[in-house]
């Protein structure tokens, strides 16, 4: 069986997941029981998801099996045979979320500020970049997958989804209409532009405080190169991870 080795987490998330790992009810298993064929149109068991992950990083596979987590599919019609998974565990404090992509019966790899396995997924996963749906899906799933989980990370579809502090002052919602009054017509749902067989997918993302345009530049076999400009710098919205 093949699998990618991730980026490591940093200590501070190492001692969260395995402090969590350890209050966990271990469920019982088939020793010899076998990952699950990816198919990118269903959704994967907990059990066959934790089998793939246990020998890359044994705390996920028990978060991935505790009862307080579950798993989504991001949308990847862009891929033939695989799929990524998004895991949200809802823990004591605060949710702990990663995700997870794999292909065919023995390819895995955790994606989380991990770009290069991403790259690699797209390789095994019989990847079609036919069309400019399927390129800005493409993009965002990139982007949704291999961002860092430890702060805020939206993407951006219009101005409203830019939320006000609760709570604000008088000079908070001062600066929220002026920030509306600037960004209204420029904050709008992904672009993308094409030139020399090459696109570019243009995002407007939330990241921590700032209001950043992401450029995803990528050509037909699925290689990505990222241009990121902060344009706006610590908004008057709620202070979120």
């Amino acid at each position: 069986m093949r699998f990618i080795r991730p980026v490591p987490f940093d200590r501070t998330a190492t001692a969260m997941l395995a402090g969590i790992a350890s209050v966990l009810i271990t469920t019982q298993r088939e020793s010899e029981a076998q990952p699950q064929t990816v198919n990118p149109t269903k959704m994967i068991s907990k059990e066959a998801l934790a089998l793939r992950i246990e020998r890359l990083e044994p705390n996920l596979a028990a978060i991935v099996r505790s009862a307080t987590t579950r798993i989504d599919q991001i949308d990847t019609p862009f891929f033939e045979k695989g799929a990524i998974y998004r895991v949200v565990h809802i823990g004591r404090h605060h949710p702990l979320v990663f995700t997870v992509g794999c292909a065919e019966r023995d390819f895995t790899v955790l994606l989380p500020a991990n770009p290069e396995a991403f790259a690699q997924l797209a390789a095994e996963s019989g990847l079609r970049l036919d069309s400019d749906k399927a390129r800005v899906s493409y993009a965002i799933a990139f982007l949704e997958s291999t961002r860092s989980f430890d702060r805020r990370f939206q993407i951006l579809r219009r101005f409203d989804d830019i939320e006000l502090i609760a709570k604000a002052s008088e000079q908070e919602k001062q600066r929220y209409e002026q920030l509306r009054g600037t960004y209204g017509s420029v904050i709008r749902p992904p672009t993308i532009a094409s030139q020399d067989g090459k696109w570019t997918v243009t995002v407007m993302v939330l990241k921590g405080q700032d209001l950043v345009r992401v450029e995803v530049k990528l050509d037909g076999s699925g290689k990505v190169a990222l241009a990121e400009s902060t344009i706006e710098k610590n908004l008057p919205i709620s202070y979120a991870k």
